[in-house]
């Protein structure tokens, strides 16, 4: 089933394109406010996104 999501950030390496789908790293600023637990006033957030070719 397809989703559709906005992502916010900026690319942080090259994309990488595997037999299926492609990859890409991401970093966001994140926010003045800290996530609950964190000792960090200021967070950045990096993850990595993988998107599967449409058939």
């Amino acid at each position: 089933m397809p989703h559709k999501m906005t992502l916010t950030g900026s690319a942080t390496g090259p994309l990488r394109e595997y037999d299926r789908y492609v990859a890409f790293d991401m970093r966001e600023k994140g926010s003045p406010s800290a996530p609950k637990g964190s000792k960090e006033e200021y967070v950045y957030f990096v993850y990595r996104v993988c998107c599967q070719e449409s058939l």
